[in-house]
C-alpha cells in the first residue's frame, strides 16, 4: 500500500474529508494555542487515514497523530510507552533514522536495537 505523502495530501484536504474524526480536526485547530492534549477513551482503536483520494486505511492512534501533525509541518515525534520507554516515530513520508539520530544527540539517549530507550 502506498501512503500519501505530505506533498499529495494537504491539511485542507484532510480537514474537508468527511471521514476525518472530529477530535483530529480539533487537534489541528488548537495546536497553535495548546501545547498538550489528553486523549482518552478508545485509544487502542484504529482510525481511517487517507492514502489516496477516497481511500482510507486504518492506523493506530499514535501513528494517526504523527500523520496529521506532519501535515502541519511537524517532522519528528517521541512516543512514550510505560512498559518499553521512549521510541521515535516518523510519518510514513519521514525518515525515522534521521529522527532517531536527532533525538540521541539532543536528549543524550541511546535507543536499543528495537528502537526503544528505557527510562
Amino acid at each position: 500500500m502506498e501512503w500519501i505523502s505530505s506533498q499529495c495530501l494537504e491539511e485542507d484536504g484532510f480537514l474537508k474529508d468527511p471521514i476525518s474524526p472530529r477530535w483530529a480536526r480539533d487537534v489541528l485547530r488548537f495546536i497553535p494555542i495548546r501545547a498538550q492534549f489528553l486523549l482518552s477513551g478508545n485509544v487502542r482503536d484504529r482510525f481511517p487515514f487517507p492514502y489516496s483520494p477516497g481511500k482510507h486505511t486504518p492506523i493506530t492512534l499514535t501513528q494517526y497523530l504523527v500523520e496529521i501533525l506532519s501535515l502541519r509541518g511537524y517532522d519528528w515525534f517521541l512516543n512514550f510507552n510505560l512498559t518499553e520507554g521512549l521510541s521515535v516515530m516518523a510519518s510514513k513520508a519521514g525518515d525515522a533514522v534521521l529522527a532517531r539520530s536527532f533525538f540521541e544527540k539532543l536528549c543524550d539517549v541511546q535507543f536499543d536495537e528495537r528502537g526503544f530507550h528505557r527510562c
